[in-house]
């Protein structure tokens, strides 16, 4: 399962790149590894884990809603 998560938030970063990169992070990466193949291997990666933390801190804020919203009623 784990894999799977890995995977689509993988897939998610490669459609970013290849529609809407952020040009800050992208332009830098190129700058510090002289090479556009080696910037864009280093954004997925960069990007993969930023946007599976991003999910995984939106999944924990809506259950700590949940969890309040118990509490009030």
């Amino acid at each position: 399962m784990k894999s799977t998560h890995t995977e689509k938030y993988f897939n998610q970063a490669l459609l970013e790149l290849n529609h809407s990169p952020n040009q800050d992070l992208l332009n830098g990466l190129i700058k510090n590894f002289g090479s556009k193949d080696a910037a864009q291997e280093e954004y997925l990666k960069i990007r993969t884990i930023e946007i599976q933390e991003d999910e995984e801190r939106k999944e924990r804020e809506r259950k700590t809603i949940e969890e309040n919203d118990w509490i009030v009623i």
